[in-house]
C-alpha cells in the first residue's frame, strides 16, 4: 500500500492545502511539524484504518489533518492551536451574524453545501436560501460546529420563519464525511437540533 502521509502532504507543512488546516504561526507549525516527524508510522496506522479513508485523495488531506489534531490533543500539545481554534470560532461567528442579510418571507428554507473541484476538494461551504448565496465558510474535516454556529445565528436572526437547514445527506458523500469525520455523534447532534428547530430530521432528507 502506498504511504499516504507521502502522497497527501509535505511533513515539513509545505503543502498550501494543510495550512489551510493549521495555523501558519511559528509556535504552532514547530509544534505539528515536531509531532509529525516523530510519529509518522502512527499518523499512517490510523489514517489506514479510518472509516473515511476510503476517500481517497479527494479528502485524505482532510483526514490526516484531524488524526494530527486527535493525536495532539491525546498529548496535550494542543494548547497553541486551541487557543487560535477559539480566536478563529468567535471571528466566524461575528462574521456570520454580519453577513446575514434582510430577507423577505415568512418560511426560509436554507442548506449547508460543499463547494468542491478536482484540484482543491473540500474548500468551501456554501449557505444558501433556495439557490441564493448567502456566504460562505471555510471547510475543514469534522467541522459541524461550524454548522451549529450557523444554525443558532440564522436562528436569532429570522426567528420562527426560518422552516429548516438542511445538512448535506448521507447520499452526499464527500459533503457529509467532510462535516462529520469519524465523530460518530455528530450527526445524531444535528438531527437532534433539526427536530427540535424543524420536526425534520436525516429520514426527510
Amino acid at each position: 500500500m502506498d504511504n499516504p502521509l507521502d502522497d497527501a502532504f509535505d511533513p515539513n507543512l509545505q503543502d498550501p492545502e494543510l495550512l489551510e488546516y493549521f495555523s501558519p504561526d511559528s509556535a504552532t507549525q514547530a509544534i505539528v511539524t515536531d509531532f509529525v516527524t516523530r510519529n509518522t508510522s502512527a499518523i499512517i496506522e490510523r489514517f489506514h484504518h479510518s472509516p473515511a479513508s476510503s476517500g481517497g485523495r479527494i479528502i485524505s488531506s482532510q483526514i490526516l489533518a484531524g488524526i494530527i489534531r486527535d493525536m495532539l490533543a491525546e498529548e496535550d500539545f494542543v494548547d497553541p492551536i486551541a487557543a487560535r481554534v477559539r480566536k478563529q470560532d468567535a471571528e466566524r461567528l461575528e462574521r456570520v451574524k454580519s453577513s446575514l442579510p434582510e430577507l423577505d418571507g415568512d418560511s426560509l428554507t436554507f442548506s449547508w453545501r460543499l463547494l468542491y473541484g478536482d484540484e482543491r476538494p473540500g474548500e468551501k461551504w456554501l449557505l444558501m436560501l433556495d439557490e441564493r448565496e448567502i456566504l460562505r465558510e471555510q471547510a475543514y474535516w469534522e467541522d459541524y460546529s461550524i454548522y451549529l454556529t450557523v444554525l443558532d445565528c440564522l436562528i436569532n436572526k429570522y426567528g420562527s420563519r426560518v422552516s429548516d437547514f438542511v445538512p448535506p445527506s448521507p447520499k452526499e458523500h464527500v459533503g457529509f464525511v467532510t462535516m462529520f469525520g469519524d465523530d460518530m455523534g455528530g450527526p445524531g447532534t444535528v438531527n437532534a437540533l433539526r427536530k427540535r428547530h424543524f420536526g425534520k430530521g436525516w429520514e426527510n432528507l
